[in-house]
């Protein structure tokens, strides 16, 4: 698990990241994942490798501004640094006061693909017309890059921002991400655009849409590959409409990037301020849909699910993932991820605001739950 946290090194931002195993009980100590405390680090993303390593990836800038860069580093599977920490994007120099030819890297999303791994991420070139847009790279797995970066956008209409991609077990790779239009200034016509490829960087097809519906501003999408070789796109629509409506979107795709299914809504109550729509697939070929929303105002903010069976049907109710919270000062979580067990478990962490055995209402945790497939029993980390 890795997270940023403020202030706790001298750079201001910091990525760190706690190792812990299936019952939820910590192994070892919490890692700090840069290698210096120079910059600001935030974004970070995990990803275990097939010979059993992980790799985390972080966006950083520095403190005068002059840029931001995609770094990752090694560890192996009890969490000891190995090889050296890498810039993976093209500007290594981000501190050059040259910054404004100088692209601006964020937003890092990362797979593992054969031996090795690729990252996507949204550039920004203040010398170009188009502004943000997406790329790709992919890397061996000690962080060399094995292909050119290639822009994974070709629609230039607007700022394509958030990539996130998937690799199924055909070694299809998908990216999906977030497209503002350009005629667009209030977030209300955001959709969501995806791109396929193949396990070498190379674009498949063209760039497709992935909402079937158009109105709305779809944003926060997130990608994975079902056992089958399917992909599933969860993400947020909030229609401003009277009354203002948010939902918890998704769409399957098969291998090719073709829509299977006329997409579905995965939460069943009505609520407000949806922020993330998260998902992960299950072995048995089902998949769990996470996201946090208001539905109570006394409450603030909970995160929820719903388990699909591999039919792609709704499995019971809607349930909430956070528990003991009773009024919206107490442990007001967001922003939930989520993970799966090979038993068919998962687990969701997420950030948690407010008072928290006894802190104050300001200070931002991070906490878990543990989920079986049988028996929806919570265990908290």
């Amino acid at each position: 698990m890795t997270w940023t946290s403020e202030v706790q090194d001298e750079a201001g931002d910091g990525v760190y990241a706690q190792i812990f195993n299936r019952s939820g009980e910590k192994i070892g100590g919490e890692i700090h994942v840069p290698t210096d405390e120079i910059n600001n680090e935030r974004w970070s993303k995990a990803v275990k490798l097939s010979n059993g390593n992980f790799v985390i990836v972080w966006m950083v800038y520095d403190l005068n501004g002059f840029g931001r860069a995609i770094k990752a580093q090694t560890f192996t599977p009890d969490g000891n640094k190995i090889f050296e920490e890498k810039v993976l994007t093209e500007n290594n120099d981000f501190y050059s006061p040259l910054y404004d030819i100088t692209p601006y890297n964020y937003y890092p999303a990362v797979v593992a693909v054969d031996d090795g791994i690729i990252v996507a991420w949204t550039e920004y070139r203040k010398n170009v017309t188009n502004g943000y847009e997406i790329y790709a790279q992919k890397f061996n797995n000690r962080l060399f890059p094995i292909a050119e970066k290639i822009k994974v956008n070709t629609c230039d209409n607007g700022n394509q921002e958030n990539p996130t991609i998937a690799v199924s077990p055909l070694g299809k790779v998908m990216i999906v991400w977030q497209t503002i239009l350009a005629q667009s200034s209030d977030y209300a016509n955001v959709s969501i655009s995806g791109q396929m490829l193949d396990s070498d960087v190379n674009l498949i097809g063209g760039e497709f849409r992935v909402n079937p519906v158009t109105y709305g501003s779809h944003v926060g999408a997130y990608v994975n590959a079902l056992n089958n070789g399917n992909f599933l796109v969860t993400w947020t629509n909030r229609e401003y409409t009277s009354p203002y409506t948010v939902q918890s979107l998704g769409q399957i795709f098969n291998e090719n990037g073709m829509p299977i299914t006329k997409g579905f809504k995965a939460n069943t109550n009505t609520g407000y301020n949806f922020q993330v729509t998260n998902n992960v697939p299950l072995s048995n070929g089902g998949f769990v849909v996470v996201w946090d929303a208001v539905y109570d105002y006394t409450k603030g903010y909970e995160v929820w699910a719903q388990y699909y069976n591999p039919q792609y049907k709704k499995m019971g109710a809607q349930f909430r993932v956070n528990v003991n919270q009773t009024n919206v000062y107490q442990r007001t979580p967001r922003y939930p991820a989520v993970a799966a067990f090979s038993d068919d478990g998962f687990v969701s962490a997420y950030n948690v605001y407010g008072l928290v055995e006894g802190s104050d209402y300001n200070l931002l945790d991070v906490f878990g739950q543990i989920y079986n497939w049988d028996e929806i029993r919570p265990k908290k980390l």
